[in-house]
């Protein structure tokens, strides 16, 4: 008797009617075992983004800030080809995490992401330079596309070999 009540009325839709998660006829890229770096503060996140690289085909180095992402890539050199770092991080921003990647391999493509549009356009973005940006949330299929898509960009330099 205490309390509020809900109800709510979804439509109702036929399977048939129903979009699927990943278009037909169009398969996903897929790697080819390429190692690369996912650097974010939410753990389901990160978690969901390296598992989503894994089945895509990519070795996958996890790292929950800047300081990890470092110390990840620190032995991997240009081994490492393509980090996807969140645009904010607690201890050390994207920026010097970026800086500090390219210095270990200057060669890496890097992929941003934010939950912020505004993150998308202010100056820390333009600094760093990313391949690309994605804003959160993104599908599977935008993540896996744009890791494709850098590691192409990054054969056509003829960094990627």
């Amino acid at each position: 008797g205490h309390g509020t009540k809900f109800r709510i009325f979804l439509p109702a839709i036929a399977a048939s009617e129903a979009e699927p998660l990943q278009r037909q006829g169009s398969a996903l890229p897929a790697g080819q075992g390429e190692l690369a770096l996912v650097v974010d503060d939410e753990s389901t996140v990160l978690e969901m983004t390296c598992l989503a690289l894994e089945k895509a085909g990519y070795e996958v180095l996890r790292a929950s800030d800047g300081a990890e992402a470092l110390a990840a890539a620190a032995g991997h050199g240009a081994g490492l080809k393509v980090a996807v770092v969140d645009t904010v991080m607690p201890f050390l921003g994207s920026h010097a995490v970026i800086q500090a990647l390219h210095e270990v391999n200057p060669s890496l493509s890097i992929i941003q992401t934010s939950a912020s549009i505004g993150a998308a356009r202010n100056g820390d973005r333009a600094a760093s330079m990313p391949h690309a940006f994605l804003p959160k949330p993104f599908l599977v299929e935008q993540l896996v596309v744009a890791v494709h898509e850098a590691l192409q960009a990054q054969r056509l330099r003829g960094n990627g070999k």
